[in-house]
């Protein structure tokens, strides 16, 4: 049975044929996280928190980054990142070291975002920040 528009609440248990989805119909092994996590790896989003000297605090698996120099950062995510949108945010404590953040695809390379931080004067300084790709 074909259904044109899925509804809310479909399928039910009562909608749907009794044993339709069942245990003993499902291959050992289909479903498996590894194989989830594979079938998702590029479609969720990627990013990272950089520490005040580009390195890496935490991030997503293969995103890596390094300090070009005062408050001049580079992002690299492995996989084309120009057509996808980002968002990035200072993330210092000390509300006297806020600043402003600025994030453009970098031109060398398609697979990183250049990170600009500065401070409240528009300054350029290294500051902490942590960036978001949705493609």
């Amino acid at each position: 049975r074909t259904t044109p528009k899925l509804g809310d609440g479909w399928p039910t248990e009562a909608k749907r044929a009794n044993g339709s989805v069942a245990e003993a119909k499902l291959a050992n092994g289909s479903v498996t996280e590894a194989k989830l996590a594979a079938a998702l790896a590029d479609k969720l989003p990627k990013w990272a928190v950089v520490n005040t000297d580009g390195t890496l605090l935490r991030g997503t698996t293969g995103v890596t980054s390094l300090r070009v120099n005062a408050g001049n950062y580079r992002v690299d995510f492995g996989k084309d990142v120009s057509n996808c949108s980002w968002a990035g945010v200072q993330v210092e404590v000390n509300a006297a070291q806020l600043g402003n953040i600025g994030i453009e695809s970098d031109v060398t390379d398609n697979k990183r975002l250049f990170v600009r931080t500065t401070d409240a004067a528009d300054a350029a300084a290294d500051r902490a920040f942590s960036v978001q790709v949705a493609c």
